[in-house]
């Protein structure tokens, strides 16, 4: 079953309203430092790539440097 690329959480403020909030997937494009291999990694549920994800990649993959990342859409996955 393929993963959704956008999901919508309903959170609750302190004021008690409610609010949703969208996470996203995103794909980064990485290259081997001091190396020649190149890797396409999938990351889903993050409400942009600012918040957090650029820190996790760095963790998960030492030694490799973040050439670009992508937000993903449903459609990337589907026949035109």
């Amino acid at each position: 079953m393929r993963r959704p690329c956008e999901t919508v959480e309903m959170i609750q403020k302190e004021n008690g309203n409610f609010k949703s909030v969208k996470h996203y997937s995103y794909v980064a494009l990485l290259t081997e430092i001091e190396g020649d291999q190149v890797q396409a990694v999938r990351y889903d549920g993050y409400t942009s790539k600012e918040a957090g994800l650029i820190p996790e990649i760095e963790q998960d993959y030492p030694g490799w440097k973040i050439k670009g990342i992508w937000k993903l859409y449903d459609t990337d996955f589907r026949a035109e």
